[in-house]
Order: C-alpha cells, then structure tokens, then sequence
C-alpha cells in the first residue's frame, strides 16, 4: 500500500498571505502619517488610497493584525496533524520527548535526581 503523504499546513499559506497584505496595509498608512506630519492632508494630495488610508486605516490595520494572530495560533495547533507527527500512538499512551528524556536521564544517573539549585550542593553517599 503507498503511504498518503501529509499535505501543506493551509494556516501557512494564509499567514504568509495575510502577512503580506499587513505589510503593504502598514507602508501605506506609514506613508499616510509622513505626508500628515509634512503639511500635505491626505485630500489635497489627490490619492484615494491615502484618502482611504486615514478613514480607514487603523480599524483596518486591527482587522489585518487579529487575522495574522487567529492564522498564527491556527498553523501552531494544527501544525503537528498537517505534519504527520502524531503525539499519541496508536494505543492512546502519550509519548512525548520530554518523557522519553527524564526516563533516560533517570537511568542514567541510578534513578536519583539531585537538585541542582544555584547555590545547592549535595553530594552522592
């Protein structure tokens, strides 16, 4: 049987896309408040971008910017499901590398575990 390979992460292609239209979302409106700060309002310069831009602008940014962190925090939840790397086997015990390291670590020094607190020294009998 062939092994389905796991797809792209969408959340991925949606945070470099969305990412994207906050970056140029963000020059424009820079640009805005440069024009502002220099004497030239955004009408008299005739631009209906820069017009839009001080309407519009930060409810836009906002809007932009809690996109960018639902993607984020959506491509972070379901990264480990679009990778293929399942955290729980199939017998539903829960291997993670953390538990697999204070095992090893654990064997290796006898089972003991010493605190290693600054200013704390103890020594093995």
């Amino acid at each position: 049987m062939s092994k389905k390979k796991p797809g792209k992460n969408p959340f991925y292609v949606a945070l470099v896309l969305v990412g994207v239209v906050f970056l140029v979302t963000t020059f424009c409106y820079v640009l805005m408040a440069f024009r502002a700060v220099g004497g030239h309002s955004s009408e008299q310069s005739g631009s209906r971008m820069l017009v839009f831009m001080d309407q519009h602008g930060a409810w836009l940014l906002g809007g932009e910017l809690a996109v960018l962190i639902l993607a984020s925090l959506a491509a972070m939840a379901t990264d480990s499901y679009w990778s293929g790397k399942n955290k729980t086997p199939s017998d539903g015990t829960p291997s993670s590398n953390i538990e697999k390291a204070s095992e090893s670590s654990s064997s290796q020094d006898g089972g003991e575990h010493l605190d290693s607190s600054p200013g704390v020294s103890r020594s093995r009998e």
